[in-house]
């Protein structure tokens, strides 16, 4: 069944597969994750079945913080593409994902989407789900994994994007740099996620935030996806949002977009003056993880910088088996293009390996 599974994955993962194609005959409901107490919130998951409707195993998708959640084209793609290799799949709306928080809350609702998972009766009995996140699903991927609900039934964790080091991460979505020196740069469009974490801190902050969250979010929807928008775009959509807000609201959302100077300064004093603990994995007790852990990563990432594959490998207990995979033909989220022909043969070794392990984690 791997092969199988193998030829399906290497034919739409591949460089060569266009990246808007889906395959045909995989069928997808939107299943309800139910509330157990009364902090919970009841919310949707979306449910994919190969062709036969009859999974031989099963992933769960954590992902990461976008406003759309699986209903993004491009994981709605991934989604269908791991049920036509023949396994069930669910992909959860983490509530707090979709307005781009990092929150201690989105591990137990991926943890109910896990249990909402194995209870769909096309899934067989005693399926242990393999777990894939997607860039800050790392995080609520790697506490299901070390906890005491579900770490006896992951099978196995592909972490893709993922990050050690939160203050790390922001520092590079603000400056590009990577262990003190700038080395990358970073996605113009993604200032506005630090502030939206963060605002609660910030010097000037107004009482109620809610209008500049809004325009920052609504500045993230109106951007993201759209590759215009990298090449100087963006500055059109900040300027009208700005328009619509309180005079006394726009510096700091000018900065938080990064319209004008300053979001490094107002970001990292902000950081420094609040609890993050939580966002960081590796603070959160990961020796209750006993399932292999798969670990790829982009080399031209421009949202999670390269090294944090290396950061979070050395921060996983040594009792779970670890691989890494470090691939220049895959961005933050979309295939990054092909590389030259010696470079290519080298990135295609890592492809083989990659489709392998994706195949053979959910069993």
């Amino acid at each position: 069944m791997s092969l199988r599974r193998s030829a399906v994955l290497a034919r739409w993962l591949g460089p060569w597969a266009k990246p808007t194609a889906v395959p045909s005959g995989v069928t997808r409901r939107t299943v309800v994750i139910p509330a157990e107490t009364a902090t919970d919130r009841a919310i949707d998951g979306l449910f994919y079945l190969p062709a036969n409707g009859r999974p031989s195993g099963a992933y769960l998708v954590a992902p990461g913080l976008h406003y759309l959640g699986p209903a993004d084209p491009r994981l709605d793609r991934l989604c269908r593409v791991f049920a036509a290799s023949g396994l069930a799949v669910f992909c959860p709306f983490l509530p707090d994902h979709r307005v781009l928080r990092v929150t201690p809350r989105s591990p137990g609702d991926l943890e109910r989407a896990f249990d909402t998972l194995l209870r769909q009766p096309e899934v067989p009995t005693g399926t242990r789900p393999a777990v894939f996140s997607i860039s800050f699903g790392s995080l609520p991927s790697l506490r299901l994994a070390a906890g005491e609900r579900c770490r006896d039934r992951v099978r196995e964790l592909v972490l893709f994007g993922g990050y050690a080091d939160f203050i790390e991460t922001i520092r590079y979505s603000l400056t590009g740099a990577i262990d003190g020196t700038v080395r990358g740069k970073p996605d113009p469009l993604n200032k506005p996620v630090v502030f939206i974490n963060t605002v609660q801190a910030m010097p000037g902050a107004p009482a109620d935030p809610a209008p500049l969250l809004d325009a920052w979010l609504r500045f993230c929807t109106d951007t993201w996806g759209r590759p215009e928008m990298k090449t100087g775009g963006w500055k059109y959509v900040a300027e009208r949002l700005c328009a619509e807000l309180p005079p006394e609201m726009r510096p700091l959302f000018r900065i938080g977009t990064g319209l004008d100077d300053g979001a490094q300064a107002v970001g990292e004093a902000a950081l420094a003056s609040i609890d993050t603990t939580f966002c960081d994995p590796s603070r959160g007790g990961l020796d209750g993880i006993r399932c292999p852990v798969h670990i790829v990563h982009g080399a031209d990432d421009d949202v999670i910088p390269p090294n944090q594959l290396v950061k979070l490998a050395a921060a996983l207990p040594r009792h779970a088996p670890v691989s890494t995979y470090l691939t220049g033909l895959y961005g933050h989220a979309d295939n990054a293009g092909l590389p030259g022909p010696l470079a290519l043969a080298r990135e295609l070794r890592t492809m083989v390996r990659m489709v392998r392990m994706l195949a053979s984690a959910p069993g």
